[in-house]
């Protein structure tokens, strides 16, 4: 019994510990030629987004939503990637290897 308390008390650690890392962990990405770039956490939060003011006119709008949701869609991926690369590395310490 103490052994399996234990264990869930190690996996609440962990848990918290890969949430405060994925945080701290920030991923940048460019679109259009850097005229569009957005940084995200490695828990898959938007924090910045920036775009260039010649994006702004009337006839950009069409291509400045695709490029926004092709630009979020790839960081919010890099950050999912980084997330499951660092939670792997936090599975090895736990396993004591």
């Amino acid at each position: 019994m103490f052994e399996k308390m234990k264990q869930l008390m190690d996996m609440q650690k962990f848990a918290k510990e890969a949430e405060r890392r994925l945080g701290d962990i920030r991923l940048e990405r460019e679109g259009l030629g850097g005229k569009l770039r957005a940084s995200v956490s490695g828990n898959q939060v938007v924090h910045s987004l920036s775009i260039d003011e010649s994006l702004l006119a009337p006839v950009q709008k069409g291509a400045l939503e695709r490029a926004l949701v092709d630009l979020l869609n790839g960081a919010l991926s890099d950050a999912k990637a980084e997330g499951a690369r660092a939670a792997m590395d936090l599975m090895k310490g736990l396993r004591g290897g």
